[in-house]
């Protein structure tokens, strides 16, 4: 086992511990992290439900009064138009907020 009593071998572990020691007595100073961004592109908002069926008169109402079954075939009409309506503003809101966050994307705000 070598011994170190020689100067210069005194000397380099004297500048080594004072190295060690001037690193952990020196505050560091870090950067806080960056808040994440606050985007809102309407991705959490509910979608629009589908307006209720119309309820089925009676078979023997059907059978029997022709103007029930118009009646009825007219409700029927109505809720397909009201439920095409409804699956359109979805689509159209669907669209729009994936396009928001492509936006976001592009310019890096988001991953």
């Amino acid at each position: 086992m070598k011994r170190l009593n020689s100067p210069g071998s005194v000397l380099a572990l004297s500048l080594l511990l004072l190295a060690v020691t001037a690193c952990s007595s020196n505050p560091v100073t870090s950067t806080p992290p960056l808040s994440k961004p606050i985007v809102s592109c309407g991705e959490h908002e509910p979608f629009e439900h589908l307006p209720a069926y119309p309820d089925a008169p009676s078979d023997d109402l059907l059978q029997t009064d022709p103007a029930a079954l118009r009646a009825y075939s007219s409700e029927q009409s109505l809720w397909g138009i009201q439920a095409a309506g409804v699956f359109e503003r979805d689509a159209i809101r669907r669209n729009a907020t994936s396009d928001c966050l492509d936006v976001l994307r592009a310019r890096g705000i988001i991953l």
